[in-house]
């Protein structure tokens, strides 16, 4: 699961966890303060999920960190770059060998200021 947020004291925020029912059950959320690096993303991913599943788990391949912390970085740039963006989520996403893809998204606009 990534996502970002416009905190109203911080910024644009960047969130990454483990997604579906996983971020309920196991509360596997790591944050990061926008613009970072490719680097920083990357730590985010390493301080977040535990080794086991970055390794690639019962049979399943190597996460490909690098695709998901390039997301995680635009993510970042998209909130810092379009004022009028709130929210974003994108829950599942799916880290494949060539990229991440999100299957489900949504995107919150900010409300328009009376007066």
């Amino acid at each position: 699961m990534l996502g970002a947020i416009r905190d109203k004291l911080f910024g644009p925020v960047v969130m990454f966890g483990l997604g579906g029912i996983y971020v309920e059950v196991l509360k596997r959320v790591g944050f990061r303060l926008a613009p970072f690096g490719i680097e920083q993303a990357r730590a985010l991913i390493h301080d977040t999920l535990p080794p086991k599943i970055i390794a690639g788990a019962r049979g399943r391949k190597k996460l490909n960190v690098d695709a998901i912390a390039a997301m995680l970085v635009s993510l970042g740039r998209l909130l810092e770059e379009h004022p009028q963006i709130d929210e974003v989520d994108l829950n599942p996403c799916l880290a494949l060998d060539d990229g991440c893809l999100a299957v489900d998204a949504r995107i919150i606009l900010a409300k328009a200021k009376k007066g």
